[in-house]
C-alpha cells in the first residue's frame, strides 16, 4: 500500500488524467449495455428438468413466445360488426407480413425510402460494422438467419423529405408500417429514455460530452431532420430483416380462422370468412353474415375459450388473435416486440380495445419499469448522497470530490458491463445504487481521515502528512473493500445467471470503488491547498461534529459498556422472535408479483383470464413409449380420461385448473365432421379409423416435417408424443403466486401417479409455470450456499488477520444477526423471498462487514496502545462509529427514495436494504461491543500458530500499528 500511496503521490496529475480516460472509454463501454429479462437469466444453467423443457420446445411449439390479444367492441359498438372486422383485417394484414416474406415487395419499399431521402447502401467490402446487426449470431447458430447482412446507408447526401412525402410514395400496407414505425418511436419517447443518455448525463461534467434529445415525434408535413429520417430507414430496415425471418411463425386470428369439415369422404381445411380472387377476405356486410360466421364458430367446440368467449347469457363478448413467435435470441424477440406493440397500440383504437399478454410483453414492462426506475431514482440517491456529504464534512471539496468519487466508480464498472457483455437484468437494477452507496462509503472513510489528520500534514507538509493519514485509513479501506467483494463473490456460486452476473459486477464495482477512492480523493488533494486545521473554510469556525450523530454514538457508546448485559439479552429475545418468523417466509419467482394490482399487466392478465380462461400454459408431454405410434385410441382415450379430470367441477376455483387442449381435439373434430356435424360423434373412434382420418386430412405443410401445421404444437414429427396444454391462472384479481402453482402441479402430478396405467404411458410436465418451482428451489439453495460460504470465508479472513480466534468468530456475529432479523421481518410482514429479495442476504454482508472491519481494526489500535477495554470501545465509539453512522445514514436515505418504485422488486430491495442498514449499525455499534464486553475479549492478542506465519496476512495490522507509533511519537516530539 505504502508503494502505491507513493506513486499516487508522486504523480497526481498522471493519476487523474488516467482516470479521465478510463472514464471516457467506459462511456463508450455504456452503449453496449442492453437490460435482458428473459426466462433465461433467471432459469439455472445445467438443470435437468428446466433442459428437458428446452428439448420440448424444440419437438412442440415455443409457448414462451405465445402472446394472446383480446378482442373486445368499445363502448356502444356491436363486436360482430363490419367495421370491427374491417378494423381487425388491417391490423391482420399488417402482422401476416412477418408470417409469410415478399422479397420482391419489400426490396421495392425500401428502394422507395432510399430514393426519396437521397440516401444509398455503403458497399459491403467497406471497412463500417453496424454493432446493432441482428443476424450477428455465426452461421451455425440454431436459430434461423435473416436473407441478408444489415444494410449500412450513406447518409451523406441526404434531401430533406418530409413523413407525408414518404408515405404517399408507398402502397398501403407500406404506408401502415410507416405509420407503425411512428408509433414505436412515439411510445419509446413517452415511456423511456435511453439508458445510455441517463449515464451519460452523470459523467457529461466530467468527460465533456454531449447527449442529443430525442426527437418528439416526426410532423407529418414538415421536412424531418437527418436523425428523424435515420431513425425511420433504420427501423424499416429492422422490418425487414424480421420478414426475412418470418418471425411470426403462427398467427391465428378471427379473420383467418379455419375449421375441419368432412365432405365426400375427404377431410379438408376451410376458411370461416372465405377468400376473394385476389386472395382477400370478404368481410361480411349484414347480419345474416355474421350469423352464418357465428354458426360456424359454435360448430367446433374446442373454438369456444380459444377464439370466442361467452357471457352468461350465451352471446359473445369477446374474440382472440393468438401469436407464436418463431424461436430466435431474446435479443430478436425483444427488439421486435416493440414493434408489434406499436401495431398492436395502432390498433387499440376506434371500435375495438385490445389488450395483449404473454411472457413478452412481460418482459417488455419490466424492461422499461428497470430503465425509468434507473432514470428516476439514481439521481434522487445521488442527491441524497451528497446531501449526506455536506451535513458530515461541510465543506465543498468534501462534497464535490466523494460525488465525483461515486460517478468515475459507477460509470467504469457499467462501461466494463457493456464491453463484457453482461445484460442488465430485474436484480441489477438496483446495482448503480449499490454502487454509489459502497463508494460513498469508502469517501467517507478517506475524506474524514483527511480532516481528523489535518494537524499532522500542516506540521508535516501536504505529502507526507497526507501519507501517514492515508497509511492511517487505507488498509481499513481495503479491508472493508476485500470482505465485502468476498461477499459479493460468493454470488458466483449460484446457478442462476442473473444472479451469478450480479456478483461479478458488484464485485468488480467494489474493487473500482476503494480504487478510484484512493486514486482519485488523494490525487485530487495532493494538488489542491490544504484546508485549514479543524477549520470549516467556508465559514471560519471550528468544525465539529454533527450533533445529532455525536448523540447517538455517545448513546450506543454508554450502553454497550454499561448495560451489555442488557443488550445481549435483547437480542438473543429478538433472534428467537425472528427465527419464528423465518419460518412463515415464502418464496415468489412469478413475474405477475413484480406489478402492482392497477398496472396494465395485472388488468390485462386478469381480463384474459376471464375471457379465455389462462394465459399460464403447462404443457404436459406424453407418449405411449419411444417409436410407439399415439394414433392408438387407448392411448387417446388415456389422454382424454386425464382432460375430464382436468375439468371437473372445482378445479378451476381449488387449483386454478381453467382449460386444456391438445391433439385429441382434432380427431374429435375429424370424427364429428365425418359423421354429419353430429355432437354425440365428438369422441375418439377407432384406432383403424383415427389413421384413416390422419391420411385423408389435407392440412398444409409449409415446413415439410411430416405433420400438418395446425398438429405441430400438439405431436411430434416423429408421431410418439403428444403435447396436452393445460392453462392456468386466477380470476377476480387474485394473484397466481408460485406457492399456487407448486399446489397446482402437485395436483396433476399426484393424480397422474395415482391414475391406472396398465400401458406404462409416460408423462412429462413442463412450461413456464414449472419454471417458476425450478427458480424457486435454487433461490433458497443459493441462499443458504451464498450466506454459508461468506461468513466461512469472512471468519477465516478475520483469523488470519488478527491471529485471534474468538476474533474471527465474534466478526461475523453483526452480519448474522442482521440477516435473522432482515429475513424474520420479511417472515412476519409477507415479503416473500424472490430474484431481487435474493440479494438482501449478499448486500447485508457486503455492507455490513465494511462497518465491522472498521470498528475492530480501530479497537485493535486502541487496545495495542494500553487502553483497559471499556476505555477502548468508547474511544472507537468516538473515532470509528462517527464515520459508520454517516454512512448508514447515507446509505438509508440513499435506498429509501427505491421504496417509492412502482416496481415491487426495487421498491422492496429498497425498503430491506435500508433495514439491513439500520439493522447492522445496531448490531455493530451497540450489540457487537456489548459481546466483546460480555466475555472479555481482547483482540488484540495474537496466537503464535504456524499458519499465521505462512498466510502473513497479518502484516496490514503490523504495518498499521507501527505507522501509529510513528505518529505518536512525532506528535509527542
Amino acid at each position: 500500500m505504502k508503494t502505491i500511496l507513493d506513486c499516487i503521490l508522486n504523480h497526481p496529475r498522471k493519476v487523474l488524467l488516467s482516470l479521465f480516460l478510463i472514464v471516457i472509454v467506459c462511456v463508450w463501454g455504456i452503449t453496449f449495455l442492453q437490460f435482458e429479462n428473459s426466462y433465461e437469466t433467471g432459469m439455472p444453467e445445467g438443470d435437468q428438468t428446466f433442459l428437458l423443457g428446452e428439448a420440448i420446445k424444440k419437438e412442440f411449439k415455443d409457448t414462451e413466445t405465445y402472446l394472446l390479444i383480446s378482442i373486445e367492441p368499445a363502448r356502444g359498438k356491436k363486436l360482430l360488426s363490419t367495421e370491427v372486422f374491417t378494423h381487425l383485417y388491417a391490423m391482420v394484414k399488417e402482422i401476416n407480413e412477418y408470417r409469410v416474406f415478399d422479397r420482391e415487395r419489400e426490396d421495392r419499399r425500401l428502394e422507395t425510402i432510399m430514393r426519396k431521402g437521397g440516401v444509398t447502401i455503403i458497399p459491403e467490402n467497406t471497412d463500417h460494422v453496424d454493432e446493432d446487426e441482428p443476424s450477428g449470431a455465426p452461421e451455425e447458430s440454431e436459430f434461423d438467419q435473416p436473407i441478408r447482412k444489415r444494410n449500412v446507408y450513406d447518409y451523406s447526401s441526404y434531401t430533406p423529405v418530409s413523413f407525408n412525402d414518404l408515405k404517399t410514395a408507398l402502397d398501403p400496407l407500406g404506408r401502415e408500417q410507416l405509420r407503425s414505425i411512428k408509433e414505436a418511436c412515439d411510445v419509446e419517447i413517452q415511456e423511456n429514455k435511453n439508458l445510455l443518455k441517463l449515464l451519460y448525463d452523470y459523467g457529461r461534467s466530467l468527460v465533456h460530452l454531449e447527449v442529443e434529445e430525442a426527437p418528439s415525434s416526426f410532423a407529418d408535413d414538415e421536412n424531418l431532420t437527418l436523425d428523424q429520417y435515420r431513425k425511420i430507414l433504420e427501423a424499416w430496415e429492422d422490418l425487414f430483416l424480421f420478414k426475412s425471418l418470418e418471425i411470426v411463425e403462427v398467427f391465428s386470428n378471427p379473420i383467418e380462422m379455419s375449421d375441419i369439415l368432412g365432405t365426400n369422404d375427404t377431410l379438408r381445411s376451410v376458411d370461416l370468412i372465405e377468400e376473394d380472387e385476389s386472395g382477400g377476405r370478404i368481410i361480411p356486410t349484414d347480419e345474416k353474415g355474421f350469423d352464418q360466421y357465428r354458426k360456424k364458430l359454435f360448430r367446433n367446440p374446442v373454438f369456444k375459450w380459444n377464439y370466442y368467449s361467452q357471457d352468461d347469457k350465451g352471446r359473445i363478448n369477446g374474440l382472440a388473435s393468438s401469436i407464436l413467435l418463431r424461436r430466435q435470441k431474446y435479443e430478436q424477440h425483444d427488439r421486435f416486440m416493440k414493434y408489434l406493440w406499436a401495431i398492436v397500440h395502432k390498433y387499440n383504437n376506434g371500435p375495438v380495445q385490445l389488450l395483449m399478454q404473454g411472457g413478452l410483453v412481460f418482459d417488455k414492462f419490466i424492461n422499461e419499469y428497470n430503465q425509468r426506475d434507473l432514470e428516476k431514482y439514481i439521481p434522487m440517491v445521488l442527491f441524497i448522497i451528497i446531501i449526506t456529504f455536506y451535513l458530515n464534512f461541510r465543506t465543498i471539496r468534501g462534497v464535490i470530490l466523494p460525488t465525483f468519487t461515486v460517478i468515475i466508480s459507477t460509470i467504469i464498472t457499467m462501461g466494463v458491463m457493456g464491453f463484457l457483455g453482461i445484460k442488465l437484468t430485474i436484480v441489477s437494477t438496483i446495482l448503480p445504487p449499490l454502487l454509489i452507496a459502497i463508494g460513498s462509503s469508502y469517501s467517507i472513510h478517506i475524506f474524514n481521515q483527511y480532516l481528523l489528520d489535518l494537524e499532522t500534514i500542516h506540521r508535516e507538509g501536504k505529502k507526507e502528512g497526507l501519507k501517514k493519514a492515508m497509511l492511517h485509513i487505507s488498509n481499513t479501506v481495503f479491508l472493508t473493500g476485500l470482505t465485502t467483494f468476498i461477499s459479493f463473490m460468493t454470488l458466483v456460486v449460484n446457478r442462476i445467471p442473473a444472479l451469478s452476473d450480479f456478483g461479478y459486477s458488484a464485485a468488480f464495482g467494489t474493487a473500482v470503488s476503494v480504487a478510484v477512492s484512493i486514486c482519485f480523493i488523494v490525487s485530487t488533494l495532493i494538488i489542491m491547498k490544504a484546508l485549514p486545521f479543524n477549520v470549516d473554510s467556508k465559514k471560519g469556525k471550528q468544525r465539529k461534529p454533527n450533533v445529532m450523530v455525536m448523540l447517538i454514538v455517545r448513546f450506543f457508546s454508554v450502553v454497550s459498556v454499561r448495560y451489555y448485559r442488557l443488550v445481549i439479552l435483547i437480542t438473543m429475545v429478538s433472534i428467537v422472535i425472528s427465527v419464528i418468523g423465518i419460518t412463515k417466509m415464502t418464496t415468489e419467482t412469478s413475474a405477475t408479483s413484480y406489478f402492482k394490482p392497477d398496472s396494465y399487466i395485472r388488468v390485462s392478465l386478469d381480463r384474459t383470464n376471464e375471457l379465455f380462461k389462462g394465459t399460464y400454459i403447462v404443457n404436459l408431454v406424453f407418449s405411449r413409449g419411444e417409436g410407439k405410434s399415439i394414433l392408438d385410441a387407448d392411448f387417446l382415450r388415456y389422454m382424454e380420461e386425464v382432460r375430464e379430470w382436468l375439468n371437473r367441477p372445482g378445479q378451476d376455483t381449488e387449483y386454478r385448473i381453467l382449460y386444456n387442449s391438445g391433439f385429441g381435439d382434432f380427431i374429435k373434430r375429424m370424427n364429428m365432421a365425418m359423421n354429419n356435424e353430429n355432437p354425440e360423434y365428438y369422441s375418439i373412434p377407432d384406432t383403424m379409423t383415427v389413421i384413416d382420418y390422419m391420411e385423408l386430412f389435407g392440412g398444409t405443410d409449409e415446413d415439410f416435417d411430416g405433420r400438418p401445421d395446425m398438429f405441430e404444437s400438439t405431436i411430434n414429427a416423429m408421431y410418439d408424443k403428444t403435447n396436452l396444454m393445460v392453462r392456468i391462472g386466477t380470476l377476480g384479481g387474485e394473484l397466481m403466486t408460485t406457492k399456487k402453482t407448486e399446489i397446482t402441479l402437485n395436483h396433476i402430478r399426484e393424480y397422474l401417479e395415482n391414475k391406472p396405467n396398465p400401458h406404462g404411458y409416460t408423462y412429462l410436465i413442463t412450461g413456464g409455470p414449472t419454471n417458476f418451482l425450478i427458480v424457486s428451489d435454487y433461490i433458497v439453495r443459493g441462499q443458504i450456499k451464498t450466506i454459508f460460504i461468506s461468513l466461512m470465508i469472512i471468519a477465516m479472513v478475520m483469523l488470519f488477520l488478527f491471529r485471534n480466534t474468538r476474533a474471527g468468530i465474534v466478526s461475523v456475529l453483526p452480519v448474522s444477526c442482521t440477516i435473522f432479523w432482515v429475513f424474520g421481518f420479511m417472515g412476519f410482514y409477507g415479503i416473500p423471498l424472490g430474484m431481487a429479495q435474493s440479494l438482501i442476504s449478499c448486500i447485508a454482508i457486503g455492507i455490513g462487514i465494511d462497518d465491522t472491519v472498521h470498528f475492530m481494526n480501530t479497537l485493535r489500535k486502541n487496545l495495542s496502545r494500553g487502553m483497559d477495554l471499556p476505555t477502548a470501545i468508547q474511544a472507537t465509539h468516538h473515532e470509528a462509529g462517527l464515520a459508520i453512522v454517516y454512512t448508514s445514514v447515507a446509505i438509508v436515505f440513499g435506498f429509501s427514495v427505491l421504496m417509492l418504485s412502482h416496481f415491487s422488486p426495487v421498491a422492496e430491495s429498497g425498503m430491506l436494504v435500508t433495514g439491513v442498514m439500520v439493522t447492522s449499525t445496531f448490531a455493530d455499534l451497540l450489540m457487537l461491543p456489548s459481546i466483546i464486553m460480555l466475555f472479555k475479549i481482547h483482540i488484540h492478542e495474537v496466537q503464535d500458530w504456524k499458519i499465521f506465519r505462512i498466510l502473513r496476512l497479518h502484516k496490514l495490522l503490523i504495518q498499521y500499528e507501527l505507522l501509529q507509533i510513528v505518529l505518536v511519537q512525532d506528535h509527542v516530539q
